[in-house]
């Protein structure tokens, strides 16, 4: 049971951004279905364009199914609604996103871990370039990094990942580690576009823990490295790697429980090309510090209440002026849960932001709030 702890608990604490694994090790539980229902939105004072605003509503399914001793297969599909509204129009993007489906599988005594999954293009792609529907100025409002929603792209093309990690226990200390590659194939994403392929994704990653007394230390390392992106067989552009550092601790205590931990996202410079000639290499997107802490309070034995704080900065990054600039933004929260049964579970957030970006010429705010629901067979 030892050895099963760590290797799921450290593997998890290894997939930090980059990693191509989206689903997380649940050995040992029964077959489940997860429905949520996000609704996120943002208010931004832009300059020149004025007071903008964008809303999404976010409809995911996590699945999961035990095939057999130490083998599970999980699935991940979703639904989004998106609007963007300015000071004289209001566009809208709704669609399905791609499914996922994800098969692990444990081996050596809970020590080693096999992972592979794919992505069916199942999900919207070729989206609108018509000015009366305008679905790319909501996919491009989507892209940028001080505003946070659930799911930034619905569809994209075929696409498969591998994965080998191990875990092991030295002394007190529980360590693990992974090696993963996700392909990525070729999709249109505008209507009459080319084939847009982004680049493929190496990474690898390492951490652990160790427990001293109530506490749980955590740290952990990932490096992921970016194929280039090509535009009906064309370079055109090749994201920088990424270096992620995060470490944590919880503490258990006998009607509460604190958690907390900090994370800095390295990113490094990109090369854009054009007509296969390299043109520029320059941080689209700035290095990123985020911090969190929350404390989790028992209710009875049925019910928790959990408020929570947390911050994000983005650096500046190195393109034109009216596109870089530093970002930082502060949330604050609290969720709620209940386990009705053995067999049912519902949970409720809610966070808000408030910020600034473009070195604080542009005011944010914004809010989310998160309905769960878990159903075991």
């Amino acid at each position: 049971m030892i050895r099963r702890s760590a290797i799921i608990t450290v593997f998890l604490a290894v997939l930090l951004p980059g990693s191509t694994a989206w689903s997380q090790l649940i050995y040992g539980q029964p077959a489940s279905g997860n429905p949520q229902l996000v609704y996120t939105h943002w208010s931004a004072d832009l300059p020149v364009v004025g007071e903008v605003s964008a809303s999404q509503w976010y409809m995911p399914i996590f699945g999961f199914v035990p095939l057999q001793d130490d083998l599970e297969l999980q699935l991940y599909a979703a639904r989004s609604s998106t609007s963007y509204e300015t000071n004289i129009a209001e566009f809208s993007l709704v669609g399905l996103s791609d499914l996922k489906l994800q098969i692990n599988k444990s081996l050596s005594d809970d020590q080693i871990v096999l992972s592979g999954g794919v992505n069916l293009p199942v999900g919207k792609t070729e989206l609108s370039l018509d000015p009366a529907a305008d679905e790319w100025k909501i996919s491009s409002y989507l892209s940028k990094d001080y505003v946070d929603f659930p799911i930034r792209r619905l569809g994209a093309g075929f696409g498969f990942n591998l994965l080998v990690g191990g875990a092991a226990v030295v002394g007190q200390v529980r360590i693990g580690g992974s090696v993963s590659y996700q392909f990525n194939g070729a999709y249109k994403p505008y209507e009459g576009s080319g084939d847009y392929n982004p680049g493929n994704i190496f990474s690898i990653n390492g951490g652990g823990q160790v427990q001293s007394g109530r506490v749980t230390w955590s740290a952990n390392l990932a490096f992921s490295a970016y194929g280039t992106d090509t535009q009906d067989g064309i370079n055109v552009l090749k994201q920088g790697s990424m270096i992620g550092l995060g470490v944590g601790a919880n503490a258990e205590f006998d009607n509460y429980a604190l958690q907390g931990g900090v994370s800095y996202l390295i990113r490094g410079r990109a090369s854009v090309h054009e007509d296969d000639s390299l043109i520029s290499q320059l941080k689209h997107y700035g290095d990123e510090f985020e911090g969190f802490g929350r404390v989790r309070f028992g209710l009875g034995q049925d019910m928790y209440l959990a408020p929570s704080i947390s911050i994000q900065m983005i650096a500046d990054n190195e393109l034109a002026e009216l596109v870089s600039g530093s970002s930082s933004i502060i949330g604050l929260g609290a969720d709620v849960g209940r386990e009705f049964s053995d067999r049912f579970r519902a949970d409720l957030g809610f966070e808000y932001f408030t910020g600034s970006a473009l070195d604080g010429e542009i005011d944010l705010s914004g809010y989310q709030m998160v309905l769960s629901l878990t159903a075991t067979l």
